[in-house]
């Protein structure tokens, strides 16, 4: 269990030998923080609902920037630098992430991982990884035109999944 209803804001968590911060309560808020550095993840968001992680500074964790691993929460407008592992990885279903901006360097892991069988996700295009745009398509009956230069795949419906590897 964990303490819920509380705000941490405004601190700068580096260099700890367990992680960042894990989060196992629910209807939190964590804001504008700096989680640079630590060994382990930055973020692990390991049990909880109806939390809000936004305007944090994810940088050089050892690990993942932000981790998941339970359903109901909020993810906007963090920013990730060069963590270890991946920059966002998600364990579960019916997270919602907006205008997080991740960057990955050389022989990292994925801007965003998503485990087999959790896509049903919220995951804006308004997500950038190494300035890219993030385009998620999950149960969309919507028809939709998705443009990523050179690719142009028009009427897009009921598709289960479409994978872009850039190699």
């Amino acid at each position: 269990a964990g303490s819920n209803y509380n705000t941490i804001s405004n601190n700068d968590i580096r260099s700890n030998s367990g992680g960042g911060i894990t989060i196992s309560s629910s209807h939190n808020n964590i804001s504008n923080n700096i989680f640079s550095s630590n060994s382990g993840i930055g973020v692990n968001m390991l049990s909880g609902t109806n939390n809000s992680i936004s305007n944090n500074n994810i940088s050089l964790n050892s690990e993942n920037g932000i981790k998941a691993g339970s359903s109901g929460n909020r993810f906007s407008n963090n920013t990730l630098t060069n963590n270890a592992d991946n920059g966002i990885y998600i364990q579960i279903d019916d997270n919602t992430f907006s205008n997080n901006t991740i960057t990955m360097g050389a022989g990292a892991g994925y801007g965003l991982y998503i485990d087999f069988g959790q896509y049903d996700n919220y995951i804006y295009q308004n997500n950038t990884v190494n300035g890219e745009k993030i385009y998620y398509y999950f149960n969309s009956n919507i028809a939709q035109t998705v443009t990523v230069e050179p690719l142009t795949v028009s009427k897009v419906s009921n598709i289960g999944k479409i994978s872009l590897i850039k190699s």
